[in-house]
């Protein structure tokens, strides 16, 4: 029977070229009777690394990561760290398919573990997209995309691994995709919907949340993420962030007429943020329609935030000088939060949904939850829970101090032609 060693250390490489390299020269010395495989390996749930760890002990996680990885592949298998949250591992001379995803298996088995540091101790949820040489493909890039592919396959079945698809079936989705969005943008036909924010010490809506929404009844259909990842994938994200924000100013500027006030909050992608003239290109849009800058919030994805934090500081710190108001989305779910609350111009954190939904039911995720908005408070910023279900969910997010919840305890995302009317009845 056909396994994988039992005393493995999977070679560590320093670099995605050297990388590359070496997967390239693999596989053309392959053996055409014997299989190889690429993973691709993204971190979903870091829960207490990002949120209660300092970055001494965030670095700490990612070693022990690195090593419980290493220490269930082969002498012969690759592996590169990628991003704080991505890893690609390579695994050569599989003499059948099936072996890698026994490899799979024991990586997720360790990975799944708890990670220990100090008093403190995290668990995360790995996603593995797998690619196999030569069923898709000879090229490590060509076997990156579909290993990535299947990754966002996983994720959005909420699986732990997935295999890409065979053939030219992933890539022919994500071309019709890309051909669908430059169609939706050509009609004008992307639209908002919003999500309000409740003030628990006034019981009143404080804000609402723009989020983008696809057309109703045009294939293939996309979430909100899927639209932004292939917005940046076909070069349209310039075009998508202006669309949402004409419309969020459009009819925001409707509500205004009616006596309503209300500061929005918009979804940023970091990836925009290396653009120098990004803050005035936002300030001319606000201009037409006569908005200031402090009436707009813009969320941006802790997770994101690693990839580049002098850029991202730098950004940011401009953002915020022209008036924009700024919140860290998904908050504890990254390794460096402690980093974005010292030099970032935030104003806000939202909570991370994972932690709200089962608070009531793990004291685990309630610790964690209380410890971010006391985290949070020290450093003079507001807390913004989403994901609320229940009403005792509420009471308890309030006996911590939180400041604002979010969630379908109180409304699920709705147009702007129906924001009115729920806020005359909700605020009666």
């Amino acid at each position: 029977m056909n396994a994988l060693p039992t005393i493995p250390s999977g070679q560590l490489l320093t670099d995605c070229a050297s990388f590359i390299d070496a997967v390239s020269r693999e596989l053309q010395q392959a053996d055409p009777t014997y299989t190889a495989a690429l993973l691709v390996l993204r971190l979903e749930r870091t829960d207490r690394i990002g949120a209660l760890l300092h970055e001494a002990g965030a670095l700490a996680i990612g070693q022990q990561l690195l090593q419980r990885a290493r220490s269930v592949l082969r002498d012969s298998d690759l592996l590169v760290a990628v991003d704080v949250d991505e890893y690609w591992i390579f695994l050569p001379r599989l003499r059948v398919a099936a072996l890698a995803t026994l490899a799979v298996n024991r990586l997720l088995g360790v990975l799944q573990a708890q990670f220990n540091n100090d008093a403190n101790s995290t668990t995360i949820a790995p996603r593995i997209g797998i690619a196999l040489a030569p069923l898709h493909g000879r090229e490590p890039a060509r076997l990156l995309r579909a290993a990535d592919q299947a990754q966002l396959a996983a994720r959005s079945a909420n699986l732990t691994h997935a295999l890409a698809g065979i053939g030219d079936n992933t890539l022919a989705l994500r071309d019709a995709r890309d051909a669908a969005l430059r169609g939706v943008m050509s009609d004008n036909a992307l639209t908002v919907a919003y999500q309000p924010k409740v003030d628990l010490r006034s019981g009143r809506v404080g804000s609402v949340e723009a989020l983008v929404r696809w057309p109703l009844g045009v294939q293939p259909t996309m979430s909100a993420t899927l639209i932004i990842e292939t917005a940046e994938r076909c070069g349209l994200l310039d075009a998508v962030t202006q669309h949402v924000l004409h419309t969020v100013l459009r009819e925001r500027n409707g509500w205004r007429q009616q006596g309503i006030e209300m500061p929005v909050w918009v979804n940023l992608s970091v990836r925009l943020l290396s653009q120098p003239h990004l803050p005035q290109l936002l300030l001319q849009i606000l201009q037409i329609w006569q908005t200031p800058p402090e009436a707009i919030g813009f969320e941006i994805t802790e997770s994101e935030l690693a990839r580049d934090l002098e850029q991202t500081a730098a950004a940011l710190i401009a953002l915020r000088a022209v008036g924009f108001h700024l919140s860290i989305d998904d908050f504890g779910t990254g390794y460096a939060s402690m980093a974005y609350l010292r030099r970032f111009p935030i104003s806000e954190l939202k909570i991370d949904r994972m932690f709200v939904q089962d608070m009531t039911r793990s004291p685990h995720d309630h610790q964690i939850v209380s410890s971010i908005i006391s985290l949070a408070h020290s450093f003079g910023l507001a807390t913004v829970a989403e994901g609320a279900e229940e009403l005792v969910t509420v009471e308890q997010l309030r006996a911590l101090g939180c400041d604002f919840v979010q969630g379908y305890v109180f409304a699920e995302p709705m147009s702007a032609a129906d924001l009115p009317g729920w806020l005359a009845h909700f605020n009666a």
